[in-house]
Order: structure tokens, then sequence, then C-alpha cells
């Protein structure tokens, strides 16, 4: 388990034990939700666990924290930047990502993001402005913009949204949050 990124937001690096000197892994990078509890995706998606048994480098970064104690990522206009605190969490992850790359075996054909709810918000951020850089996002229970006209990076990545019917927060069919539409 290794630390990376800038000194005052560093976020954890998980890489097979027996990881080859030349090897390159896929990374996957694990988004949390709004919460007063960002550790909480390790348990959500399993992911430490896979990390050996399915070889892949695993990153868990953490959002940034609101005056209300919450950590959030300024994902789309819907979601979650409150107090419009405009945290560049694009250029955050796109640095993250370029040294999991750069320096520890992550394979740059090979980037997933998976998120939860407002972490689904920021992975479709993500493949809007920072498509290219990523092969996959997956959204469990987040959501998408309402309109794409603000889209640089449309045609990137592959896409997997995974959301319930029953869910009382972010409506299956879309909606507002603050005025602004999912």
């Amino acid at each position: 388990v290794l630390s990376i990124g800038p000194a005052d937001r560093q976020a954890e690096l998980r890489i097979p034990g027996d990881i080859g000197e030349n090897e390159t892994l896929p990374l996957v990078v694990a988004l949390h939700g709004f919460s007063q509890y960002p550790f909480y995706v390790d348990g959500y998606f399993q992911g430490a666990n896979s990390v050996d048994a399915n070889r892949h480098l695993l990153l868990t970064p953490d959002g940034t924290e609101n005056q209300d104690g919450y950590f959030f990522w300024n994902g789309t206009p819907a979601c979650c930047d409150f107090y419009g605190q405009k945290v560049d969490d694009v250029g955050y992850l796109s640095g993250l990502i370029d040294t999991a790359v750069s320096e520890h075996g992550a394979d740059p054909d090979r980037v997933m993001l998976i998120g939860h709810s407002n972490g689904g918000f920021m992975s479709h951020r993500m493949a809007c402005d920072a498509g290219n850089k990523l092969h996959t996002i997956i959204n469990f229970a987040g959501a998408t913009f309402g309109e794409f006209t603000d889209c640089s990076m449309t045609g990137y990545p592959n896409i997997v949204n995974v959301h319930g019917t029953s869910d009382g927060t972010i409506d299956y069919n879309g909606g507002y949050n603050f005025g602004n539409s999912y």
C-alpha cells in the first residue's frame, strides 16, 4: 500500500504483492459517495480483496471535506459541490491516474473508475472532461449531466450505469438537485 498525490491530498494505492518490475496491470479507481466517512468505499466495493485475486491496482482517493464535515466530489452541477468550493477534481484524479501509470505499473489502456452515488456523478464528469484517460466507468446509484452541451470528450469511455428504481435520493428517471438537472 502506497500513498500518492499532492501532500495535502494523498490517496491510497494498493498494488499486488507480486507485481513484476516491468509488469503493467489494470487500474481501478474507487470513488466514494457523499459521506462523512469516505473510507466506506473499501468495504462497499470489496476492492482490497480483489487486488491480489484479480491482479489489478486499486486507487482509493478521498473527495474534499465541506464545511459540514461531508466529503464530496465536484461531479456534475447536480452533485455535490453544494457550497461552491469549485474543487478541480478532474485535475486531481487525472494527476493520480498519471502518477499510477508513470510510476507504479498501471496500464494506461485499462483504467476504470467505479463510483457510488456522488462518485458515480464524478465518474461521469471524468468521462466528459478526461474520457480519453479512461477505458470504462461504472456508476452505482449516481447519474450524469442533465445536458451534455459542455462535454468535450464524447465517445469515451465505455459506460455502465447500475441504478435501482427504489433509490430515494437520486431518482432512477432523473431529476434535480439544488436546481441542477441530472
